[in-house]
């Protein structure tokens, strides 16, 4: 975060206002407060500030009681000096100039050095509203971001959102991104993503036909994955119709329709059924091509539309 803040800046000198540990307390989630973890905080804080000739306020000098009340037991002990002014176990080598060095200063890129990498964990199938997820290898992952684009009917658009084009990876390399975000996002076809610096400014695309030949130049590493349709999908409606969509056939469950029409997404009718008000139709239909099509049932309540994918 310093060097982030650092770059950010520009020519104005950054101050690392508040830094500590405390040597008692509650203990919560891997956050131990204890004489030894404070004692180490104080000497690899000093070291890494020293190192790196950053100006600092170590938090705090002395321990004030009257925070117990309001921060718990733990906000009673940051203090590198007790409440009565002596100086607490393990304190003095910093004032005496003593440093360590390396444990503030290792690597923290997952899996070491190596080539920066992009992994898909998690692909949505087609037609789902999950999140895409995945991972980064051989990179801090402080310093970087990873940039997603899905390509939806040929076009090419900015995920998760266009005001929010990069999505932040996690300590361990682990990063997730909402890919379903607008109009019909559930049937992209194809997902590209890229390992940008956190201070970059991908290109915005908002149905663009092609991705613009400044991502390959700023960033580390990419990964592109296409989507195929799978054999069937299952859609829940208000009206509680269900769609099961497979290579040769549809069938409605519970559809008390009078006629049934498919579109695809030029407008073009492709499919068209009168039917009875038996509880289950089976509708006959051609091997359509793998896409998106526009599904229209006209019943005593209207005319419902739904958009599936096969």
């Amino acid at each position: 975060m310093h060097n982030k803040l650092v770059v950010l800046s520009g020519d104005k000198p950054v101050y690392v206002s508040e830094a500590g540990w405390p040597d008692a307390g509650n203990i919560i989630g891997k956050a131990i407060p204890s004489s030894e973890n404070a004692t180490a905080n104080f000497i690899n804080f000093v070291s890494w500030a020293r190192a790196n000739e950053i100006k600092y306020f170590y938090f705090e000098a002395f321990d004030e009681s009257w925070k117990a009340k309001y921060e718990g037991l733990q906000g009673a002990h940051w203090g590198i000096f007790d409440k009565s002014g002596q100086l607490k176990t393990g304190m003095m080598p910093v004032f005496e100039g003593d440093t360590v060095s390396g444990i503030w200063n290792i690597n923290l890129s997952p899996g070491g050095d190596g080539t920066p990498t992009i992994e898909f964990t998690s692909v949505p199938a087609l037609g789902s509203f999950n999140n895409l997820e995945g991972r980064i290898w051989h990179v801090n992952p402080f310093y970087y971001k990873i940039a997603v684009y899905i390509c939806v009917s040929g076009s090419w658009w900015t995920k998760p959102y266009f005001d929010s084009p990069l999505t932040s990876i996690s300590y361990d390399g682990t990063w997730v991104c909402d890919i379903t975000t607008g109009g019909i996002d559930e049937s992209t076809t194809n997902i590209i993503a890229y390992l940008v610096p956190w201070n970059s400014n991908p290109p915005l695309i908002l149905g663009g036909s092609t991705l613009p030949e400044e991502l390959e130049t700023i960033s580390l590493a990419k990964l592109e994955v296409q989507r195929e349709a799978t054999n069937s999908l299952l859609v829940r409606t208000e009206r509680q119709i269900q769609i099961v969509s497979g290579h040769n056939q549809i069938q409605l469950f519970n559809a008390k329709t009078s006629l049934f029409q498919v579109y695809d997404m030029s407008g073009i009718l492709v499919c068209r059924k009168k039917l009875s008000d038996d509880k289950k139709q089976i509708v006959s239909t051609e091997k359509w091509p793998v896409g998106i099509y526009i599904l229209k049932l006209q019943d005593t309540e209207g005319v419902q539309v739904i958009k599936f994918s096969r």
